[in-house]
């Protein structure tokens, strides 16, 4: 893969010698990055090799990668789609991304999760018999300021 200047692999099926897979060094000195469903010592064979081509989908961890697909992964797994599929969601993980961003801000300042919910309001509803649901009020709107800084490494 390092050779080939790959960004990544992902196997769908366990793999081996991970301390040689985590040092895979690309020319340009980046990590080579693997994805698979699991490790185990023991050695693979192929037994169904096919016949080469790859202009056609697989499946890999039940998801459908098709030719042109994106296959994106960081370290919490592995998103393939269309780069239409991705660019109809981007919007959304962007605010879902920002939303995250001030919570974590909040939360090392030592701000308790509830206030940046609408837990009381749903609390009360709840009580009385009403539907709610529970969810984080707009962060943009909670300031953090002025809040003594918690070390929470403690």
């Amino acid at each position: 893969a390092a050779r080939r200047n790959l960004s990544g692999i992902v196997i769908d099926g366990p793999v081996r010698d991970v301390e040689d897979l985590d040092c895979a060094v690309k020319h340009d000195g980046t990590l080579v990055n693997v994805y698979s469903t699991s490790v185990n010592p023991y050695a693979g064979t192929v037994q169904f090799p096919g016949e080469g081509i790859d202009v056609a989908p697989v499946i890999c961890g039940g998801a459908t990668v098709s030719p042109g697909d994106i296959v994106f992964g960081d370290a919490y797994g592995v998103l393939v789609g269309s780069a239409e599929a991705f660019e109809t969601c981007l919007h959304d993980a962007e605010n879902i991304s920002a939303m995250e961003q001030q919570l974590m801000k909040g939360i090392k300042m030592g701000v308790c999760l509830h206030s940046m919910m609408n837990f009381a309001e749903h609390l009360q509803l709840r009580k009385e018999g009403k539907a709610s649901s529970l969810h984080f009020k707009d962060l943009n709107t909670v300031k953090f300021d002025g809040i003594d800084h918690v070390d929470l490494s403690a």
